[in-house]
């Protein structure tokens, strides 16, 4: 009876054990790799995303690659012999905006089922002609005398800056009539002889080609410009390098009118003379 008893609690022991194994498997998923060819995507284009499969470990077999965006399964694809595969989204819109990650299972699931990340991810940007996509800004110092010349840089957060889109510098969210440095990750804005009127926070975007006036947001960070005039005295306008400037142009063109009438004053003496001589004659 004791010995019956034992092969019951043994049979059900192996038959718990293979329960749980097969549970396992069902419900294990296995993170993957991504890639993509292109992360700023024109709005109504193709998206294209690569999974691949590095995990040599794992038997072989069928195996189910789901793309996940902000960590839910949004398409699928069965892997047989091959360890990659690629998804491709058409006619994608601001909407897809987002973090993309691929996983995989030995078991077919919905993808709407599958909630995980991959072993890494990418985030695709979907731009059109009316988004505006925050960049990041940074400066020298937040502290600066009237006067004097701000520097600002503005970078993307991914990839390199597509052909149809431009960094623009924004005050206080509006764009600023300011002409920059550019190349393939971030440009210089130079703004001179600032005054008080330019305090404010600044922060970068990047939107399609446009008046600056018109782009309204603001970046993924702010900047925030003080503008000082510490050596000006109460009730006297402060003299900064600008208005040094000013004053030796209207220097200068005081003394070019200076000039212009002495010349045309000798010009009319002298033909004063040549009239003189002539009557005399």
């Amino acid at each position: 009876m004791y010995f019956v008893n034992m092969y019951h609690i043994s049979v059900c022991l192996v038959s718990l054990v293979e329960l749980i194994n097969t549970l396992t498997a069902v419900t294990v998923i296995h993170p993957a790799n991504i890639s993509a060819p292109r992360m700023w995507v024109k709005e109504g284009d193709i998206m294209t995303l690569e999974c691949s499969v590095s995990d040599t470990k794992i038997s072989d077999g069928p195996r189910h690659m789901y793309l996940c965006k902000d960590g839910t399964g949004i398409l699928m694809s069965m892997l047989l012999k091959e360890n990659d595969t690629s998804f491709k989204v058409d006619n994608i819109t601001t909407k897809d905006s987002g973090k993309y990650s691929c996983v995989y299972s030995h078991k077919k699931m919905l993808p709407r089922e599958v909630n995980a990340t991959g072993e890494d991810s990418v985030f695709i940007h979907v731009y059109g002609p009316h988004t505006v996509h925050p960049a990041l800004i940074s400066g020298e110092k937040s502290l600066i005398s009237e006067g004097a010349t701000l520097q600002l840089e503005c970078q993307i957060t991914h990839g390199e800056l597509p052909e149809e889109l431009f960094l623009y510098l924004c005050k206080n969210g509006v764009g600023r009539l300011v002409e920059p440095v550019m190349n393939s990750t971030h440009a210089i804005f130079r703004i001179g002889c600032i005054t008080r009127h330019d305090s404010g926070n600044y922060s970068c975007v990047l939107a399609e080609e446009q008046t600056p006036m018109k782009v309204q947001g603001e970046g993924a960070n702010l900047f925030y410009i003080s503008v000082s005039s510490e050596d000006s005295k109460a009730g006297d306008e402060p003299r900064t390098p600008c208005s040094g400037n000013v004053f030796r142009i209207l220097c200068s063109i005081a003394v070019l009118i200076v000039a212009v009438v002495v010349l045309s004053s000798g010009r009319i003496c002298q033909q004063k003379d040549v009239c003189e001589e002539k009557e005399e004659a």
